[in-house]
């Protein structure tokens, strides 16, 4: 084949493309853009960035605020207390209220699309207790190890008056006296004071101390997710409320 032929083949222009491909083109675009926006929202679930709406009131928030609850293999609903459990999910908040009114209501069956799942209602408040009782644990314990925690109350109160402690815990069997004089701390150093459903010897054996009335935490993530925890304890009515206030 000579030269020229080649070069008129280069300079032939490309047929141009019929209104039926040009509508084939653009579909084929739209799909992989709701394509990536699904990947994207996937990833977004899986960091927990979403919001999830409470089955009981309808109020959207963070889902590691809020309780979940899967259809187990028993045919019956539990909570998930890693958060991690596969299947849909049932979100509510962490108050008494709103686990009651999911269940009255029949919401959180058909949420899980299982119509038959049994559902008891005490039952899974027991649960998130005890999900919630076993997390602080942990938290507290992490703390400790991190050196994100000071317990004792010689300590403590030099902690807040140096501005290193945000807020204090405060053993459930403390005395009145001891409660009393915490509050007045807190109020002086602008923390905030929580009682939490731990005795004054299990505050110290999760510290790994002796027995002890109050610790008190320093800011960082550890210490902002045991607030969280402190809150979903709070609406479950788990004997944890703030102080003073």
């Amino acid at each position: 084949m000579s030269r020229g032929s080649h070069r008129g083949r280069a300079t032939q222009k490309a047929p141009a493309k019929s209104a039926k491909g040009r509508m084939a083109v653009g579909a084929k675009e739209k799909k992989e853009t709701r394509k990536k926006r699904l990947r994207k929202s996937r990833r977004q679930r899986s960091r927990g960035d979403g919001l999830r709406t409470c089955a009981g009131c309808g109020e959207a928030r963070s889902p590691r605020e809020m309780i979940r609850v899967v259809a187990g293999p028993d045919g019956k609903a539990h909570v998930d207390l890693s958060g991690k459990a596969p299947g849909r999910g049932c979100y509510l908040d962490p108050r008494t209220k709103c686990v009651r009114e999911a269940v009255k209501r029949k919401r959180i069956g058909r949420t899980l699309r299982k119509e038959r799942l049994t559902i008891d209602g005490d039952a899974l408040l027991a649960q998130a207790v005890v999900g919630v009782e076993k997390q602080l644990e942990k938290l507290l314990s992490l703390a400790r190890k991190s050196g994100r925690v000071v317990s004792g109350a010689e300590t403590v109160h030099r902690s807040l008056a140096s501005g290193a402690v945000k807020y204090l815990l405060v053993a459930a069997d403390a005395s009145a006296q001891t409660i009393e004089r915490l509050i007045g701390w807190g109020m002086a150093n602008e923390a905030k004071v929580y009682q939490v459903a731990l005795s004054v010897d299990d505050l110290g054996r999760v510290l790994g101390k002796a027995p002890r009335a109050v610790a008190g935490m320093r800011s960082g993530e550890i210490s902002r997710a045991v607030e969280r925890e402190i809150r979903l304890a709070e609406g479950l009515d788990f004997g944890v409320r703030q102080l003073g206030v």
